[in-house]
């Protein structure tokens, strides 16, 4: 029974966490004509993007990276839309690490969210941002981005709603125009505007114990979007009983109560489509549903007893346990609702609000 406790005990500290691999777009706008004599556009690989009802997308090799653009459904007028990588960042533009793209929306700029995601082979340094072009390429400025992790890979993102010039920066300061990396939404003083909130339990059964998950998960972050970095606290309690009589002779009785907390819970949610592109990963890109996944680090406070009775056989254990151990979890939302799913435990659902501020 000391080894079914321990499973149990380890089996709490898998709670919760999100790290919704995924990405946005650039911003800014454009109609078509200037960028062609500013920057080094590679025309022969240029693609033809048609945007509609289910949102539409598109990746393209840059420099030595990958760009990715991404524009939800119902974010912009039907249109199609020419997207072509910069062959080499413009020359008074420092601290580029890859060149970027540009994106022709033929005048149907976007009224709602879209991403743009970048992939550099290798390791990245700690400051990289999506950075915006000028008019003139002379300079550049950062755009408030998060660097997320989906399929092994480190992808940088950034969330806008609007169309310019964008670029991979190092997050340095760029002779002609760089200043800091925004170092997501707190350095850019975006304002948090999503909240998630999931409330439920789960009951499970396993070779005679009957357990109770009860989770309480808050975070809020985002920006224009859903997208983003959030930060908040998550709990889980667990309730265990065991009651049955071992071969009609030994009668076993046991009870675990144990509380798993993390006060200082991040993770980063993203557009899968925009991972996806990036990665290569063949994931149901059009069902509008945003994917990522964390890990819950719960402070765990515990007690276990166990006793059993019968013939010559009489024994009883109480246990105190205190740990701290990592949890994954998996996130999805679609619309409003979310889903929280830990392995061993079970789906928690719950929603996700627009609260502006």
């Amino acid at each position: 029974m000391r080894s079914k406790s321990s499973v149990v005990l380890g089996a709490l500290l898998l709670v919760v966490s999100v790290l919704l691999a995924g990405c946005t777009v650039g911003a800014g706008g454009s109609a078509s004509g200037k960028a062609t004599s500013v920057f080094a556009l590679d025309t022969a690989k240029t693609v033809d993007v048609y945007v509609g009802a289910k949102g539409a997308g598109t990746v393209l090799g840059t420099g030595n990276g990958k760009v990715a653009i991404w524009v939800r459904g119902g974010a912009a007028p039907e249109a199609t839309w020419k997207v072509t990588p910069i062959a080499k960042a413009p020359e008074g533009a420092k601290g580029i690490l890859v060149p970027g793209v540009y994106v022709d929306t033929a005048g149907a700029e976007p009224s709602g969210t879209c991403s743009v995601g970048f992939l550099l082979p290798g390791p990245l340094p700690k400051g990289a941002t999506v950075v915006k072009y000028a008019e003139d390429g002379s300079s550049w400025t950062p755009v408030p981005s998060v660097i997320v992790t989906a399929s092994a890979s480190q992808i940088v993102v950034a969330e806008v709603d609007g169309f310019s010039a964008y670029g991979l920066g190092d997050g340095g300061d760029g002779a002609a125009g760089g200043g800091a990396a925004a170092d997501g939404d707190a350095a850019s003083g975006k304002q948090v505007d999503w909240t998630i909130k999931v409330i439920g339990g789960e009951t499970q059964k396993a070779q005679g114990w009957q357990f109770r998950y009860d989770l309480d998960f808050f975070a809020s972050g985002g920006g224009v979007g859903q997208g983003g970095t959030y930060r908040g606290h998550g709990q889980v309690v667990m309730v265990g009983k065991y009651d049955e009589t071992l071969g009609g002779i030994i009668k076993g009785l046991g009870d675990i109560k144990a509380t798993a907390r993390d006060d200082s819970l991040s993770f980063t949610i993203c557009d899968a489509p925009l991972a996806d592109l990036l990665t290569g990963d063949d994931v149901n890109s059009e069902d509008g549903v945003l994917r990522g996944s964390g890990i819950f680090h719960g402070k765990t406070k515990g007690t276990l007893a166990i006793s059993a009775t019968g013939p010559n056989v009489s024994g009883k254990v109480d246990k105190n346990a205190n740990g701290d151990s990592p949890v994954p979890f998996t996130i999805e939302i679609a619309g409003e609702d979310v889903k929280v799913e830990i392995e061993n435990m079970g789906i928690f659902g719950g929603k996700i609000l627009r609260t502006e501020k």
